[in-house]
């Protein structure tokens, strides 16, 4: 990896050649030096490879059987002309799709709280399973009974780098706005068998509205990524980069949290502290939530665009969040948006019962209840996700509506409306428009943190900070330290 780092950075002077190679080996000599101590390790105590495998392999078959049977449902929502609905009389293919969706959902449900764990599982393991059995099965739900509500099929949108689709028969239809410019551009469903299993294989594989293809995303998909198109070199040497810097970051920060006297047994193991410490805690728990979930991204995003992907189809799992300049921006667009299209369809699917004219009269009031509603499934989600991890066997059990986390999630709803009703307007009208852009920004950060300390007391008091739990399993720090390069 090193060496392809060297090589796309394309030197132009032999001083920089000499220092780049010297660089280069003496970061190979610590690497070696690392994964001999590393292998040294195990091979002394053979249980730590169980400990390193992140999913147990007794556990994949449902995964697998699962998402064969999501995909058969996709596929059986293009086999007609008009959208299903629940208008309609039920065809025999919505009975179908119906059946094989409860099928895939249980699937999900035994791969996601499978007891095949191994002899000494990570708390990471459970939370990551659970994680990807609850997104399939909002996925299912989304196909084939939202769908039910509102007939909306998912779209591919051409990218406008692209004058026409690559790779499937599909026809480009342009939307224009009220001055006669073209917009976006939509692709018409597929209508072969060929285009129909790319279309359920392309949908099932995107988390985040980003396609395998190129030229095209997904409707959902962050406005920023339909013009986004970096070249293979400038996406490794970024993404490679990324990699160490995040890894870096990673064994710092769990350094400092091996290093601090975290009380598990208590409730608030965060908010009973001195305020600094609160805040320290608080913005542990974000960044090492943030890096925990890049990590594997952008190793995922080099092996593929390595083998032939295309680097416009791997844009950064977050949209620097530091920098939000507000808190409504952090929550739409800076933060991971894995779950933001099942979070969106199903609230859509909920608010569907309200009556069509109390929609049109305040549609104010609408964007506060879907919030709620967004929020208040991303807080049960969560509650599952808590409620997946082994606890202490001293400890007494929690209780599965945990007050921190609904306090957490719920909170954002009312800091949203504080932030679009109140500040930003207030701001607007007693501040220089240069001064006011920093309103949202500071009340954005003051949310988060002081709203973070619940959901900190949550992940800490569930030994989340424990030693098994570190990502950095190779430590730069504990080697260099004391010798301990891996540290389970």
């Amino acid at each position: 990896m090193l060496w392809l780092y060297v090589l796309l950075q394309f030197p132009t002077s032999y001083k920089n050649i000499v220092k780049h190679f010297i660089i280069d080996i003496l970061f190979i000599i610590y690497l070696i030096n690392t994964l001999i101590a590393s292998a040294m390790q195990i091979l002394e105590n053979p249980s730590l490879i169980d400990q390193l495998l992140v999913f147990p392999p007794r556990s994949m078959p449902s995964l697998l059987v699962g998402f064969i049977l999501h995909f058969i449902c996709i596929y059986s929502t293009l086999l007609v002309k008009s959208p299903p609905s629940l208008a309609a009389s039920p065809t025999s293919l919505t009975c179908l799709r119906l059946t094989l969706g409860l099928l895939a959902i249980g699937c999900f449900i035994d791969f996601g709280w499978s007891n095949a764990y191994g002899p000494k599982p990570r708390r990471q393991t459970y939370i990551a399973m659970v994680s990807i059995a609850s997104h399939c099965i909002m996925r299912v739900l989304e196909t084939c009974f939202v769908v039910l509500w509102d007939g909306e099929r998912p779209r591919w949108v051409l990218k406008p780098i692209a004058t026409k689709p690559v790779g499937t028969a599909n026809t480009p239809k342009s939307l224009h706005d009220t001055k006669g410019k073209v917009g976006i551009v939509l692709l018409e469903l597929p209508t072969t068998p060929k285009d129909r299993l790319i279309y359920c294989f392309d949908l099932i594989t995107s988390y985040r509205g980003f396609s395998w293809f190129s030229d095209r995303v997904w409707t959902w998909a962050p406005k920023s990524a339909v013009f986004s198109n970096p070249t293979r070199s400038h996406f490794l040497r970024e993404n490679i980069q990324r990699l160490v810097l995040q890894y870096l970051a990673m064994d710092v920060l769990e350094t400092y949290n091996n290093s601090q006297n975290w009380d598990t047994f208590s409730s608030n193991p965060v908010t009973s502290l001195s305020f600094s410490k609160q805040i320290l805690g608080s913005f542990s728990v974000f960044f090492c939530t943030f890096i925990s979930l890049s990590i594997p991204y952008t190793l995922s995003c080099i092996f593929f665009v390595l083998i032939g992907s295309s680097p416009a189809s791997w844009p950064p799992m977050f949209v620097s969040p530091l920098s939000t300049p507000s808190l409504a921006a952090f929550w739409t667009d800076r933060w991971q948006q894995n779950f933001r299209r099942s979070f969106v369809r199903l609230s859509q699917g909920i608010l569907y019962f309200l009556p069509p004219s109390f929609t049109l009269r305040h549609p104010r009031i609408i964007i506060v209840l879907r919030r709620v509603v967004v929020f208040s499934i991303s807080a049960t989600l969560h509650l599952i996700f808590i409620a997946a991890v082994p606890q202490h066997p001293d400890k007494p059990q929690a209780a599965f509506l945990d007050p921190r986390v609904i306090r957490f999630f719920l909170s954002q709803p009312i800091g949203l409306v504080i932030e679009g009703l109140v500040l930003v307007p207030a701001a607007k009208r007693l501040l220089p428009a240069s001064r006011a852009a920093y309103v949202p920004t500071v009340f954005a950060w003051i949310w988060l943190v002081g709203t973070g300390r619940w959901w900190s007391d949550v992940w800490i008091s569930r030994e989340m900070f424990a030693k098994t739990e570190k990502i950095a399993v190779v430590s730069l720090i504990g080697g260099l330290g004391g010798g301990n390069w891996l540290v389970y």
